[in-house]
């Protein structure tokens, strides 16, 4: 059986950065952007989460931080039927930047297509930053 989920929300994650994820208070949330909207798609997200109860749709209403206040960059239909049906926490991710991993690099040797026994028992040649 294939389950398949079609949203609108997507995020490019970087190998530096990590997606955060939370229950904030929805007093803190503010919109990002305030084109309109349709009263329909409102009222679809509306309905989803009176079946949902408590529990929150994944993926989150992504949005980043400016202080204290978290700006909804994409999920504002989500955020608004929470305002609507009362809600007081809202689920949300966001994207925070890590310092880069630092991986050891060996040189393996090869002859032809196979890995000579000297290469699997290397010690590790030098420290690189990732990229």
């Amino acid at each position: 059986m294939t389950v398949m989920v079609a949203e609108d929300r997507s995020m490019c994650i970087q190998p530096h950065q990590v997606v955060r994820t939370a229950w904030v208070d929805i007093d803190v949330c503010k919109l990002g952007c305030r084109t309109l909207m349709s009263p329909e798609a409102v009222e679809k997200k509306f309905r989803r989460l009176l079946n949902l109860g408590d529990a929150a749709p994944w993926p989150p209403v992504v949005g980043h931080w400016e202080g204290e206040r978290f700006f909804v960059d994409d999920g504002r239909h989500d955020y608004l039927a929470a305002l609507m049906i009362g809600r007081e926490k809202l689920f949300v991710c966001w994207l925070e930047c890590v310092a880069p991993p630092t991986f050891l690099m060996t040189e393996l040797h090869l002859s032809g297509a196979e890995v000579t026994a000297a290469s699997l028992n290397a010690e590790p040649a030098r420290p690189i930053a990732a990229l």
